[in-house]
């Protein structure tokens, strides 16, 4: 019995431990602002995955990038790929993510009134399992007259130091498909396959 608590209390915390959401803003018409899409991913974590859907009748995409606060090394690759409807990310760094912040941002243009969603689904990988994190989405509501609400969120950067492998940034142009999750899983598999390669 004893055993099983003290696992509890291990693992309770890392489940708690990892997070994917956005903020809810209210715009004007025509606007172009960003949405951060923040994560808290601990050092086990080596990828993450995240869907940001949304009304394309209400907002549309007109970039998606970094956030600054993020820096994806050596050892880092990330990938993008932008629908009418979506927007899907996939990162992947071998020295684990280890942060906690805004980790891309995604710039939405008001295309109609209304009220948009910003529904977020995502996963998280480790060395021996792909987690899902706790997760919550947002909204955008179009108005008339402009009026914005941010929400504000308090950011730590760590980075890792690493010799191996160069920093690559690649657009997916394709439609998002099931594909997408089966590179998910590959790349992370293969990032796992090096940390425990390199610690033998």
């Amino acid at each position: 019995m004893r055993v099983w608590i003290v696992l509890l209390m291990v693992i309770l915390p890392l489940v708690k431990a990892q997070e994917v959401y956005v903020g809810s803003y209210e715009v004007g018409m025509n606007e172009e602002f960003l949405v951060p899409v923040y994560v808290k991913a601990p050092k086990e974590i080596v990828g993450v995955l995240v869907t940001l859907k949304f009304d394309p009748n209400v907002v549309s995409v007109l970039n998606v990038s970094l956030n600054k606060s993020y820096e994806c090394k050596q050892g880092c690759i990330w990938f993008k790929d932008v629908s009418s409807d979506s927007v899907r990310f996939v990162i992947i760094d071998k020295n684990g993510l280890n942060f906690e912040g805004g980790i891309v941002d995604v710039k939405f243009k008001a295309v109609g009134l209304g009220e948009s969603e910003l529904k977020i689904s995502a996963s998280m990988s480790s060395p021996n399992e792909l987690i899902k994190p706790n997760v919550s989405g947002g909204y955008v509501k179009i108005q008339t007259s402009k009026v914005k609400i941010t929400t504000v969120v308090t950011t730590q950067v760590v980075t890792t130091q690493s010799t191996q492998t160069t920093v690559t940034t690649k657009t997916v142009t394709t439609k998002p498909t099931g594909g997408f999750e089966f590179v998910f899983c590959v790349v992370s598999a293969v990032v796992a396959f090096l940390i425990v390669r390199r610690y033998r």
